[in-house]
């Protein structure tokens, strides 16, 4: 948990589901709609009360990135609800605790950085995540851009205390 004032630089979404699981789903709902002729039974199919999609819809939770020391690490919160519903009426999150934390040596290149990052991110997706879906999609397109080094420096809220 962030208690130094360290500054979130990253926020990784959680879904529900996969885009793949959702669509499906979409595709069950809508065929459950037409009678057997194929027509139109439910008004609501229509106004679109039954199809949605699947961006920030099916979002209950967030690991959200940031620098303590020499780690970079990711905090989760999730949705407090006990069942994870689709559509995105009243989501309230909560802190859960650490996703998980990577000690950055001085040896490290940003691209190793990097790539420890996406590795950790992946593991926890199949140990404490099973079932759900951690949409690393924008930090791996922008990820390589960003000098993770520099970065580390410049967020460690504790170079900056010594430095006043």
């Amino acid at each position: 948990m962030r208690v130094f004032g360290e500054k979130v630089f990253f926020e990784i979404p959680i879904y529900r589901c996969s885009k793949e699981t959702h669509a499906d789903l979409i595709d069950s709902k809508i065929a459950e709609n037409f009678d057997n002729r194929g027509i139109l039974t439910n008004i609501a199919l229509e106004q679109e009360e039954i199809i949605y999609g699947f961006w920030y819809n099916e979002i209950i939770g967030y690991i959200c990135l940031y620098i303590l020391g020499q780690q970079l690490r990711g905090d989760y919160y999730m949705e407090c609800s006990k069942r994870k519903r689709s559509g995105i009426r009243k989501k309230n999150f909560k802190h859960i605790g650490k996703a998980f934390e990577l000690h950055i040596n001085s040896e490290m290149t940003s691209e190793d950085i990097f790539k420890e990052l996406i590795k950790e991110i992946h593991r926890i997706n199949k140990a404490d995540f099973r079932g759900r879906f951690i949409d690393i999609e924008v930090l791996a397109n922008s990820g390589k851009y960003i000098n993770w080094k520099l970065l580390a420096s410049d967020f460690n809220v504790f170079k900056h205390m010594k430095d006043n």
